[in-house]
């Protein structure tokens, strides 16, 4: 009763959260059946992705016959996923054939990636070696992209060495652009030189652009010196204007001072167009100033 009058105040939801985590640990049926009267929406889905939490790593098959007991929605969505990880650690084929079991539509998509992704941290060529079984298609990409990411995030090197035996196509553009953005994260300058090493292709110009991306958002001044390594053309003159973006937030000044500096054409113009958008919102009789004296084009 307590939780039906109150839950309409979030301020409390995570005393809520605390107490069903507990008392799920406990007792996880006694928790699921005291969440039968709480009406539907955010806080019930909270709750019952605690208590599936609890349950399932308890005993995994009455986790699961609670939560395909319980009415379509968010909160089922949610749970499912919870119990797919939980199903994953322990076998991944399982996980998903109980997601292939679920209805088509956002959820079975859903349940199938968090298995992947699951089954990707304890196993990430198995996982892959699954996915390549798929037909073409959707849920073979979107398969795919989970798998890489948990892959690329885990052991970017590995990732790596193994996107370099896939032929050309989907999949190892898919995996390079994940291990690009995860292993930037990571280690910018490792991730920057395995990307330079790719051979000359569209796959390497992507790999280097989402590397120079991180790398701008911490260091402009040295995203700078890796600019020559992306080949003359759209993409680099939009990075350039990126550059400039992302070097605002930080200088102004100096952005501008690059800007102005750099070779007439596409790229100086992106990168002053930029600027000169971020400089109206703060100053804008300086930024009047400034367009007047802009290059002609």
């Amino acid at each position: 009763a307590l939780v039906r009058q109150t839950s309409a105040n979030p301020h409390v939801w995570g005393g809520y959260h605390t107490v069903f985590s507990v008392w799920a640990g406990n007792d996880p049926a006694a928790a699921a059946a005291a969440l039968d009267g709480l009406e539907s929406g955010l806080l019930r889905q909270q709750l019952a992705g605690a208590v599936v939490s609890q349950w399932a790593a308890q005993d995994l098959p009455a986790a699961q016959a609670w939560v395909d007991r319980m009415p379509e929605g968010n909160a089922r969505r949610q749970a499912q996923e919870l119990l797919i990880h939980e199903m994953a650690r322990r076998d991944p084929n399982s996980a998903l054939a109980y997601a292939d079991r679920l209805p088509t539509g956002a959820g079975r998509t859903s349940a199938r990636q968090a298995a992947l992704n699951e089954w990707a941290q304890q196993d990430p060529l198995a996982a892959v070696a699954w996915i390549q079984q798929m037909p073409e298609g959707k849920q073979r990409a979107d398969a795919f992209q989970a798998v890489s990411w948990a892959w690329a995030e885990q052991a970017p090197a590995g990732a790596a060495a193994y996107a370099n035996s896939l032929p050309a196509g989907e999949s190892r553009r898919a995996l390079l652009g994940s291990i690009a953005n995860a292993w930037a994260w990571r280690d910018v300058d490792a991730a920057s030189e395995w990307a330079r090493q790719l051979p000359e292709g569209r796959d390497r110009t992507d790999a280097l652009q989402q590397v120079l991306n991180i790398r701008a958002s911490q260091d402009p001044a040295a995203a700078i010196q890796l600019l020559d390594q992306l080949p003359s053309g759209p993409a680099r003159n939009q990075f350039i204007g990126q550059i400039a973006s992302q070097w605002a937030e930080m200088d102004l000044d100096g952005a501008l001072a690059w800007a102005t500096a750099l070779p007439p054409g596409p790229g100086q113009r992106n990168a002053l167009m930029n600027l000169s958008h971020r400089l109206s919102y703060e100053d804008p009789t300086r930024a009047a100033e400034f367009a007047l004296n802009l290059p002609p084009g």
